[in-house]
């Protein structure tokens, strides 16, 4: 696929402080857009990286820039990433093809030993977007402990799992609302499977009915045969 064809929900992009206008933050907020940023100031080059450009020499800082992560409800279209882009003149906008907590994690360096580890206040979330830093078996293991608990409880919608969770689950809370789609198809599914099995034990209960009714009604008939053969057998003396 192009990539301007794509449409994903999270998108990355690149800006410098000497060319974004110092107000782009404000720019983004103003147009309601959901972002993470941070601005490294503190990288260098690499041997690996003036193996492949002399000019960039080893232990040198490199340009300051800023890491943006573009957060979106829906899939959202590479022309229209561009289009935000130019208003902060920031770099070619980049698919997030990973989690957002996979970048989020790369912004702050936690998983780049060799590289300097920004802090986590460096890291601004705007306009209601959720910083996450769980690893892969972070979001399986919270997964897998909340689809636990929903198939023990009475649960039927998303407010209800979000409200026990920030009582009593904040580390849930978190993942709920940087995960909602899919924990709000697995409750949709749970409902639907509750509804399913409810009517499967009505049809039972209603079947064993049934079965004791003609069960009784056999035993009805057999005495009242029996009855009638005893009479019968009475009016031949």
């Amino acid at each position: 696929m192009s990539s301007n064809t794509q449409k994903k929900r999270y998108w990355k992009l690149l800006a410098y402080p000497d060319s974004a206008p110092e107000d782009w933050k404000e720019i983004l907020e103003e147009e309601g857009q959901r972002f993470v940023c941070i601005l490294h100031d503190k990288d260098v080059w690499t041997k690996k990286d003036e193996k492949k450009n002399p000019e960039h020499k080893e232990g040198e800082l490199k340009k300051a820039h800023f890491h943006i992560l573009l957060m979106f409800d829906g899939e959202t279209s590479f022309n229209t990433i561009v289009k935000i882009a130019e208003k902060i003149k920031a770099l070619t906008p980049e698919a997030c093809n990973g989690s957002p907590s996979t970048f989020m994690r790369y912004m702050l360096h936690l998983d780049q030993k060799s590289k300097y580890k920004y802090p986590l206040e460096d890291l601004e979330a705007h306009n209601g977007a959720v910083i996450d830093l769980t690893t892969k078996a972070d979001e399986e293991r919270l997964y897998d402990e909340i689809f636990d608990y929903l198939v023990g409880s009475s649960i039927h919608n998303l407010f209800r799992l979000q409200l026990y969770a920030r009582k009593n689950k904040p580390e849930w809370f978190k993942y709920i609302r940087s995960h909602t789609y899919a924990i709000a198809c697995l409750i949709t599914a749970k409902k639907d499977d509750d509804v399913e099995q409810e009517e499967l034990k009505k049809k039972e209960e209603e079947l064993k009915r049934q079965e004791q009714t003609d069960l009784s009604q056999l035993a009805e008939d057999a005495l009242k045969a029996q009855e009638n053969e005893v009479i019968r057998k009475l009016g031949e003396l």
